[in-house]
């Protein structure tokens, strides 16, 4: 399919999103307050999971839940430190637990977006057969999204051949092959849309 990739226009659908998600945006906020490296992995990350969840024909409800709860899965990073790092899913979950309740984040997608097919992930060293589905679409688009490098003086996008072969290295050991064919389809070979400024903006 050879979908575009433009980290301009995965930053304005995030602000998009945002205008009417108030506690997505003070909560996407904080993270980039604290870190714009993991902001920029969050905003990645949530557009690739939404890719996949369309690609998945999830309904448009469903496609927002997996791209809300990947835009905050590691939102209870802001919260650890060196000796806590592995339990970051479940800081988060703790911290989002008013919108799981209300069935805006989905809690297995936060928990399981570290655990790997063959059981060696954490938090919990869940195998395939209690990974949730949104939990490896969390797996793949967040590993995807951070193997991939954006120069941000020029807009180009580096890497993705090595990102692909990567993702296939490990498949149906830590992540799921069908999902890494998914992205294969769209983003592989992959033509790049620059941002001509190279400029970023954000939230």
């Amino acid at each position: 399919m050879n979908k575009k990739l433009d980290m301009k226009q995965m930053i304005s659908y995030a602000m998009d999103f945002c205008r009417d998600e108030p506690a997505v945006s003070f909560l996407l906020r904080r993270i980039r307050s604290y870190d714009v490296h993991l902001y920029i992995q969050a905003v990645r990350s949530a557009y690739f999971s939404m890719e996949l969840a369309k690609g998945l024909h999830m309904t448009d409800a469903e496609q927002a839940i997996v791209y809300r709860s990947a835009l905050l899965q590691d939102v209870g990073k802001l919260q650890h430190d060196n000796t806590n790092f592995l339990n970051h899913p479940l800081l988060s979950v703790e911290l989002l637990q008013p919108m799981i309740e209300n069935g805006l984040i989905d809690r297995d997608a936060i928990l399981e977006h570290h655990e790997n097919l063959d059981g060696t992930g954490y938090p919990k060293g869940l195998n395939w057969e209690k990974i949730s589905l949104t939990g490896r679409i969390l797996r793949v688009a967040d590993s995807f999204a951070s193997m991939i490098k954006f120069d941000r003086s020029n807009g180009e996008v580096n890497d993705v051949g090595q990102a692909m072969e990567e993702l296939y290295r490990w498949g149906d050991m830590m992540y799921d092959t069908d999902l890494v064919d998914l992205i294969a389809f769209y983003y592989s070979p992959l033509t790049v849309q620059a941002n001509k400024k190279g400029a970023i903006s954000y939230l």
